[in-house]
This record gives C-alpha cells, structure tokens and sequence, in this order.
C-alpha cells in the first residue's frame, strides 16, 4: 500500500505490537487434537443476493 509521505510513521510499530499480543495471547492456551470424529454439515447460501445475515439480540435481557 501506497500513502505517500504522509503515511503514519507508528505503522509498522503497531503491527508488530499485534503480533506479539497475539503470541502473547496464544500462549497462554493450551491446544490438543481431538481423536474423536465427527460429521460436520456446512452451511450453504444459494442465493447470496436474496437476502443479507443480521444478529439482533431481541428477546435477551
């Protein structure tokens, strides 16, 4: 990306400070690998023009 001289000159700071948060993050999790299988059913949009996803959180209080 191009922004000419009047780019953020933080940019590059401020990514790096995302990577290492994100490492910092990961690592606090363990992770493992389930032996267990199981089927998985894959949403399908058909017709991607018809109609657009909304969350609403009507009925939570």
């Amino acid at each position: 990306m191009n922004a000419g001289p009047r780019i953020c000159l933080g940019k590059e700071f401020a990514y790096r400070q995302m990577k290492i948060f994100a490492a910092v993050l990961l690592g606090c999790f363990r992770f493992k690998m389930n032996d267990e299988k199981k089927n998985v059913t894959y949403m399908q949009d058909d017709d991607k023009s018809s109609y657009r996803w909304r969350s609403s959180n009507q009925g939570l209080s």
